[in-house]
């Protein structure tokens, strides 16, 4: 990607951030960049296509991110643990949880749903791949895919949910690893 390119989304990415959804406009992007609205418009014709842009470059850093975090742990339990709370550490951001809603307030537009419908579909195979890979059973095994679905489930609405109630990450990936192997070690 182009450092222009880069530039004018980690503007569009702060303006969701501080001003949301409502107060999103291509105006508002240049200006962060601080370039002329003709650059930015070079580069995303529409704000449909700078939302597009923004939302894929948004699943391919959370995917590796992932990726990353799913590499770096081992197998077993611990590993299980030790990437949900590496996860759930990562949801508790409020600029990200900003920015997520934002853009789901914006994917009105049927090329964002499709690419949150396929980032989903995505994140539950590597979340799937993952679980097995750790826990030594194949993917298409019940507990892997029911494990799979709790932790996509979980993962999705923690952020907003822990920042209102002062949730403990630590307490609640111990809990949840220990929920989850118990999914995911089951015989099929």
């Amino acid at each position: 990607m182009s450092s222009t390119k880069n530039r004018i989304l980690q503007a569009a990415r702060a303006v969701l951030i501080t001003q949301g959804s409502g107060g999103f406009s291509m105006r508002k992007v240049a200006a962060e960049a601080a370039m002329a609205l003709g650059n930015v418009q070079y580069h995303y014709k529409t704000k449909a296509d700078l939302l597009s842009g923004l939302m894929l470059w948004y699943v391919a850093e959370n995917r590796r991110a992932l990726v990353q975090a799913m590499n770096e742990v081992g197998a077993g339990k611990e590993g299980l643990r030790a990437f949900i709370h590496f996860v759930l550490t990562d949801e508790e951001d409020g600029d990200e949880i900003k920015l997520t809603l934002a853009i789901v307030a914006c994917a009105e537009e049927e090329a964002l749903t499709h690419q949150f419908a396929a980032f989903y579909e995505e994140f539950y195979a590597l979340l799937a791949n993952f679980l097995g890979r750790i826990a030594g059973k194949p993917v298409e095994s019940t507990g892997i895919q029911t494990g799979a679905s709790v932790l996509l489930t979980i993962i999705n609405g923690y952020g907003m949910v822990s920042q209102q109630l002062g949730i403990n990450t630590a307490v609640m990936a111990d809990e949840l690893s220990v929920m989850i192997w118990d999914k995911v070690s089951i015989a099929d």
